[in-house]
């Protein structure tokens, strides 16, 4: 077991393994010089682009800090060439890059910042487990309060529409207010809330939704579980996040505007998908499991980017597909009758087998849907 030597002015290491002597002499190391330099480190972003390059291999760079010397003389070796340290395993993530908990010490302790602000330390199990416990446990069944309040205060109105307009669509200006700042108000002493910039942080939330005219721009939901349905009914939902989320989703009458969907698996119910939306303007789907999705009255989603998304007997039936990146999706079965398609929508890499596009003797629906007038190339699977 290691111990801590007041005399040598911290932790010895030179009774550990030489494996992790390396690794703690490493570390102390960067900590004595980024205090003695001050106010940051040149060769950070340096060091952090070789090893979080996406186009190079993650190869070890080797020592990058100034030599130190060990109870065996210098740092470096016999033949000039300095030690490679072993890569630490990585912890979490920042900026959707994978990064380790090494990187994050120096740049807490180099710049000086104690809070861990810009970095998303939380992991998925701790932002779901942090609803069952205190704060978070009273926190969350005011928060379910709130929505049944509102709810039942909405049964008359719809109840009253109908009589009068045959729908149960309530006119705006008979709705009740309500400031979405009463919710967010809540979170002040939730664990984790300040890894959300805007405080906005509903991450893993077990129920949850939004009724007409809610403020929910901006709002982090990434994590929401499979344990009940998400319905967001003609509110406010741009900028928000919902990254690898689960269950079934509903938007409707909800206009998505840059909403981000990575790794969302919405579950299809009995009757339809697990997805049901309008227009969704530059959304961000990538790698989301789509099966069955429904996308309403002629939506719009242009510059929306389906990159590696499972959209498996999707209904895109009349949308507006222009500059939409569909690289590596899989619209097996899908329908895209009467959709409009021009050069900027993107096939390349597509499963396209099955894709409903043409009637039964071959004729195009309309001249817009044929997906050949897509960006397409070998890679596109097709019959």
């Amino acid at each position: 077991m290691a111990k801590f030597d007041n005399s040598r002015g911290g932790f010895d290491a030179s009774i550990l393994p030489r494996r992790r002597r390396r690794q703690e002499e490493h570390k102390q190391s960067i900590f004595t010089w980024g205090s003695e330099i001050g106010g940051g480190w040149p060769g950070l972003a340096t060091f952090r682009r070789q090893r979080l390059s996406p186009t190079k291999p993650r190869l070890n760079p080797g020592r990058l800090s100034p030599p130190r010397e060990t109870r065996h003389g210098s740092a470096r070796d016999r033949r000039g060439f300095a030690e490679p340290q072993p890569r630490p395993r990585c912890r979490f993530a920042v900026c959707s890059r994978q990064v380790t908990r090494y990187d994050a010490i120096w740049w807490k302790r180099i710049n000086g910042s104690h809070k861990e602000t810009a970095l998303f330390v939380a992991t998925k199990k701790q932002l779901l487990n942090r609803w069952l416990e205190e704060p978070g446990r009273t926190i969350a069944a005011r928060i379910r309060e709130i929505l049944i309040d509102y709810a039942d205060k909405l049964i008359p109105l719809g109840w009253k529409a109908h009589e009068q307009t045959g729908l149960y669509i309530i006119p705006r200006e008979w709705l009740p207010h309500f400031d979405t700042k009463v919710i967010f108000d809540l979170l002040a002493q939730l664990p984790f809330r300040d890894e959300v910039a805007n405080g906005r942080d509903l991450r893993g939330l077990a129920s949850i939704g939004g009724c007409p005219e809610w403020d929910l721009r901006n709002t982090d939901f990434s994590y929401l579980p499979k344990t009940e349905g998400h319905r967001f009914d003609e509110c406010y939902l741009d900028g928000s996040i919902f990254d690898a989320s689960d269950g079934d989703f509903d938007f409707l009458r909800c206009p998505l505007r840059k909403v981000r969907f990575r790794k969302v698996h919405f579950r299809p119910t009995r009757f339809r998908g697990g997805f049901c939306a309008g227009d969704c303007l530059e959304c961000d789907f990538s790698n989301a499991k789509m099966k069955k999705a429904t996308f309403l009255g002629n939506a719009n989603l242009q510059g929306s980017v389906f990159v590696e998304a499972d959209l498996t007997w999707a209904n895109l039936t009349g949308c507006d597909l222009r500059s939409c990146d569909f690289r590596g999706a899989n619209l097996a079965n899908a329908a895209i009758d009467e959709s409009i398609i021009d050069s900027t929508t993107d096939f390349r890499g597509a499963n396209l087998v099955g894709l409903s596009w043409r009637d039964n003797s071959g004729k195009l629906f309309k001249r817009g849907s044929d997906w050949r007038r897509g960006k397409h190339d070998s890679s596109t699977t097709h019959d």
